[in-house]
């Protein structure tokens, strides 16, 4: 029988590219075919700010080609066994279709997109689980991310993927995200818990400069990602300096910037890695049902104090207490519980690395392909 790896999403330097960096590698191992849009997975930004629209032009058609490759290939896969990685960015038609065609399916399950059609749970700032097993209480604010599907179809395709839950082995990151599974498509669905490792290396460096933040927000300019919960933080953490890394004119936000906040464009290699490695405390202020992220690793395994807000199924309540600086819906509070701890000079680092080690060696990809 053939054996396939599918994704949506080809690898690359961001987000799920960095896993399927790893995934790719295991899969040539245990003889899987791997299959992704064949393009390089960079921001169109990127072009564009060449001020070359012929550039863009052609970024464009070669994209649209790849995806037309990449579509009419993966249905004609038939009678085979297939990992999956990412459905939104696949299309939940071909989803459905290689559901149907195939022998055995494994859905190594990224985001919250099989109960929300934002894929990040967020609604009005807060976590949201109305469409949990309830796919008709979609808020009419919500629409689909971060492909651009019609609505009700994207609803019918979720309603489709649940009716076909039986025929699925669900991979999933954590604890919490297996109950999250369950709690949409029931108790007796099969889940693996294999945790995550993406192709990113971790290494220890000698990287120490002068203080130029006390607090760094490692996340992105996404309200899920918690950049609007941090901007309310600040406003109660005056006597701190913040980093936001981001452009100040990219940011969406009703109201006064609190003048603490320092932006600055840069990414984990161009200064923000250093960024987090010396400041005192590192914000991973996710308030969406958040499973394991690759900011969150890297920032205790570089840093090791690091505040994030409780969420009912965020990864947080898979980490042990005192490996992290327990935050909540109560700003405030949330604020008052950040300067106390600065003020007393608390430092987690030690177990929390601990944790983080343990973690790490109890990660197991190769579940995803191998018989067990």
């Amino acid at each position: 029988m053939k054996k396939y790896l599918i994704s949506g999403i080809p690898p690359s330097e961001t987000g799920v590219g960095y896993l399927m960096v790893n995934l790719e590698q295991i899969a040539y191992k245990y003889d899987y075919d791997v299959i992704y849009p064949r393009h390089v997975a960079k921001s169109l930004r990127q072009w564009q700010s060449l001020y070359n629209p012929l550039k863009v032009i052609l970024e464009l058609w070669n994209r649209y080609k790849r995806k037309k490759e990449f579509i009419y290939t993966i249905n004609n896969i038939k009678d085979s066994e297939v990992v999956l990685v990412h459905p939104q960015t696949i299309g939940y038609d071909n989803l459905i279709n290689i559901i149907k065609l195939n022998q055995t399916i494994k859905i190594y399950v990224m985001d919250n997109s099989f109960f929300c059609i934002k894929s990040y749970n967020v609604l009005n700032n807060q976590e949201c689980l109305r469409c949990l097993n309830n796919l008709d209480d979609c808020d009419t604010s919500c629409l689909p991310s971060p492909v651009k599907y019609d609505k009700n179809k994207n609803i019918e395709y979720l309603k489709l993927y649940k009716e076909l839950a039986s025929k699925i082995s669900f991979y999933s990151q954590n604890n919490k995200q297996e109950e999250l599974l369950k709690a949409h498509f029931g108790s007796d669905i099969n889940i693996t818990k294999i945790g995550l490792i993406t192709g990113e290396v971790f290494e220890k460096e000698l990287v120490h400069s002068d203080l130029k933040y006390d607090i760094v927000y490692h996340g992105a300019n996404h309200e899920a990602k918690g950049i609007i919960y941090t901007i309310e933080l600040a406003k109660y953490l005056k006597k701190y300096k913040i980093l936001i890394p981001e452009n100040r004119g990219n940011i969406i936000y009703n109201g006064v910037l609190p003048e603490n906040i320092i932006f600055e464009s840069m990414s984990w290699n161009s200064g923000l890695k250093e960024a987090v490695i010396n400041s005192k405390l590192v914000l991973n202020t996710s308030i969406w049902s958040e499973p394991v992220a690759g900011a969150l690793l890297k920032s205790i395994y570089y840093n090791g104090n690091v505040g994030i807000p409780k969420t009912k199924y965020g990864f947080i309540n898979d980490i042990p207490k005192g490996c992290v600086l327990t935050l909540n819906n109560n700003i405030k509070e949330s604020a008052a519980l950040i300067e106390s701890y600065l003020n007393d000079n608390n430092d987690m680092s030690t177990i929390s690395q601990e944790w983080l080690s343990k973690f790490i060696l109890e990660c197991n990809l190769k579940k995803l392909f191998s018989v067990e």
